[in-house]
């Protein structure tokens, strides 16, 4: 794949700082193909930094073209979640911090060659991955709990075990709920799969973050549902109630508060997969204070 990459070019219009456009420059001796263009028109993908002059005209500008728009913010992120996602239906925010390079060559290797699907992706080569298959809604628990257990999070403030807990809960049970075709299936009664529509679960670990995947082969999910299921629970600052609003995403803003990048990939009545990203960090306050990613592939 990597041959692939260095034969290959990615023409990038970059807007923002002269710093960030030097490093993604850089890009070039890692393996991916990067030409920095002068115009929209040559750019097979355009990466905008908030920070930059005349940002609403540009982005107003970089919409109209219809092409891959990456976001670099520093914005907090209720206002990436009100300017970028709803504002501007933006499908790849990417919070500026010590893994921006990262995250934003990995986006563009998933995007112009190896695809998008599978936790490997945000992960680097020397990950180690676990995954399990669920039929019964009754077992996420424990599922978890073992996958967990196969991890050494030492390097973490305290243990991200909690949080990637609390995501694989509320992330299993929407899949199983949008697994039935009976809308008035409580989330809190068993529910049953078969062997081909199981729920799977996987959890991954590099020297510098941990992810946490599920996926389902249903593909309820989509942009707008997304967008509009974090957009109301940030505005009541609280999770969506379960039995008020069935099957809208439910949960979302939580999962996406403790998150440090949040990744939907959707192949709509089909299957969808959501990825949570923890980055390594020794101190629980920088976990907290980093910048949320989302990124929202949708298919078909």
């Amino acid at each position: 794949m990597m041959d692939d990459q260095k034969k290959a070019k990615i023409n990038i219009f970059s807007f923002g700082k002269q710093n960030e456009i030097k490093e993604i420059e850089k890009f070039q001796a890692h393996g991916v193909g990067i030409k920095i263009v002068d115009s929209f028109n040559d750019a097979s993908a355009i990466i905008i930094s908030t920070d930059a002059p005349d940002f609403d005209a540009v982005t107003t500008e970089a919409i109209h073209t219809n092409k891959k728009v990456y976001y670099l913010s520093s914005k907090p992120d209720e206002w990436n979640i009100e300017n970028l996602l709803i504002k501007n239906s933006a499908k790849n925010i990417i919070g500026i911090g010590r893994n921006t390079l990262h995250e934003l060559r990995k986006c563009l290797i998933k995007d112009y060659f190896n695809g998008q699907w599978g936790i490997d992706k945000v992960l680097d080569e020397d990950a180690m991955i676990h995954a399990e298959q669920i039929v019964h809604s009754k077992e996420v628990n424990a599922t978890y709990e073992k996958l967990i257990d196969e991890f050494d999070l030492g390097g973490f403030f305290n243990s991200p075990k909690d949080y990637l807990r609390i995501i694989a809960n509320e992330l299993a049970s929407n899949a199983f709920y949008h697994a039935q075709a009976n809308d008035e299936v409580e989330r809190q009664e068993s529910i049953f799969l078969t062997k081909e529509s199981a729920i799977e679960i996987k959890i991954g670990l590099d020297s510098n973050r941990i992810a946490l995947s599920v996926k389902d082969n249903i593909g309820k999910l989509n942009f707008e549902l997304i967008r509009s299921s974090i957009w109301r629970s940030f505005q009541e600052k609280k999770p969506l109630d379960t039995q008020r609003n069935k099957g809208a995403g439910l949960g979302l803003y939580m999962v996406y508060n403790y998150s440090n990048q949040l990744i939907f990939n959707i192949l709509p009545k089909s299957k969808t997969e959501i990825i949570s990203v923890i980055d390594l960090n020794k101190r629980f306050l920088n976990y907290k204070k980093t910048i949320t990613s989302i990124h929202i592939n949708e298919e078909g």
